[in-house]
């Protein structure tokens, strides 16, 4: 599957636009959309908005995978809403958040979708609560990022074989300083900007269970708050 920035690439190529036409046509800065592509600069989401708009092509264009989930209001989203404010790490596990039936699908399209419906709240998260891992918002002197809870399916929970919050944390506790770092400022920068953050890293590190692990991946960091605080939610994917 092509990166986003290939297929970003694609959709002006085909219609015979060089990369400053295609900027204009996107009503983007020259220079940052060139940067942008020739860098493989994180994408956000709101940009992915533009230049679907821009090209009139849908956005799941810019998804791995397809068909994408109808996003079905809970019974008890506004419970876990009212918990969260109290406390996110208990009120996660007191409300209990129930997990996706077999066959549902979570994607890159549905988790935006979700995340632009909900205007960043935590609502509605039911459907998607399997696939996405929560974290706190690390402070700005943090070494390692702040696991609040893990999606039973989600991409770390698959890789690392993880049971339970605690074995991330430990599997972070074995990663390097500067990966470390790199998650940190990962993070902090979704919550500067505001909006979900899309990008395509790479990570080679040593799993707790002893077990290289070295691939690239897809990955979108998105802000969500919850009565003045600040949590972030990761959805990874595969690259295929």
């Amino acid at each position: 599957m092509a990166q986003i920035h290939d297929k970003i690439e694609k959709i002006y190529r085909q219609r015979g636009l060089s990369t400053r036409q295609a900027a204009k046509t996107c009503g983007i800065n020259y220079t940052t959309f060139r940067s942008m592509l020739q860098n493989e600069r994180e994408v956000s989401a709101s940009t992915l908005d533009t230049i679907s708009s821009a090209f009139d092509i849908p956005f799941s264009y810019f998804s791995a995978k397809s068909p994408i989930i109808e996003i079905e209001s809970p019974k008890n989203s506004d419970s876990i809403t009212s918990a969260l404010s109290e406390n996110a790490d208990s009120a996660l596990h007191r409300v209990g958040i129930q997990t996706a039936k077999a066959g549902d699908v979570v994607t890159l399209e549905s988790f935006l979708n979700w995340w632009v419906a909900s205007a960043g709240r935590l609502e509605n998260f039911d459907k998607i609560a399997h696939r996405v891992d929560l974290f706190e918002r690390p402070p700005s002197d943090a070494n390692q990022i702040q696991p609040l809870q893990i999606g039973q399916s989600s991409l770390a929970s698959k890789y690392f074989y993880l049971e339970e919050t605690g074995h991330l944390k430990q599997t972070l506790d074995g990663f390097s300083p500067e990966t470390n770092t790199a998650l940190v400022q990962a993070h902090i920068e979704a919550c500067n900007r505001g909006e979900p953050v899309i990008s395509h890293p790479f990570l080679d590190e040593t799993l707790r269970t002893g077990e290289r692990f070295a691939r690239r991946y897809r990955r979108i960091i998105a802000p969500l708050y919850l009565g003045g605080k600040t949590l972030l939610a990761n959805y990874s994917e595969d690259i295929l």
